[in-house]
């Protein structure tokens, strides 16, 4: 059965093939310990999306290559930045390779806890097809080094859970041309 080995499925062409499949019953994400830096084991979360659907990092990890984990908020210029070309860009680019996205908002604009109507209008504005997450108690603070965080977090997890790629503070320039060399051709 497609996953049981912890195997992403045959994803064919962008669109429907790409889309957000529930984690075979078969599948087993890694056990911890669990850490935050790279050569780790990510531990898994759960967050509703924008329209209140739980999604968990086990669920995409089942069915990827690589998996990018984009922690941010909507007052973070560098968040909004990489969030207007996410989609073309990173995605769609590569979801054909094995690779799922998932973004996850703690705060909106006025560093209010992010709500679904700032998620939506969020997910909207950028046209992301792929999962957007509400972090309103901003739990995942604990993913990053110390309290004063900056913004955006990206993690690229592999399909054992274990982080391949970290960077914190800033747009990801290069974030492209790391995906493209940790993906099957």
């Amino acid at each position: 059965m497609l996953g049981c080995s912890n195997a992403p499925p045959a994803c064919g062409q962008p669109g429907a093939a790409c889309a957000l499949e529930p984690t075979p019953a078969c599948f087993s994400y890694p056990a911890g310990p669990y850490g935050i830096h790279e050569d780790q084991t990510l531990e898994s979360f759960e967050y509703a999306d924008c329209d209140g659907e739980r999604v968990a990092l086990d669920q995409l990890v089942s069915q990827a290559e690589l998996v990018l984990v984009n922690v941010g908020a909507g007052w973070c210029a560098p968040c909004i930045e990489e969030t207007q070309t996410m989609e073309a860009e990173i995605f769609r680019r590569f979801c054909g390779r094995g690779l799922r996205v998932v973004q996850v908002l703690f705060e909106d604009r006025d560093l209010e806890p992010a709500s679904s109507v700032f998620c939506q209008t969020w997910r909207d504005r950028y046209g992301l097809t792929f999962p957007v997450l509400r972090d309103p108690l901003f739990t995942t603070q604990r993913l990053f080094e110390d309290a004063a965080t900056q913004t955006p977090l990206n993690l690229l997890i592999d399909r054992n859970g274990v982080i391949v790629h970290r960077e914190v503070g800033t747009a990801a320039e290069g974030l492209i041309e790391v995906i493209d060399a940790l993906l099957p051709p």
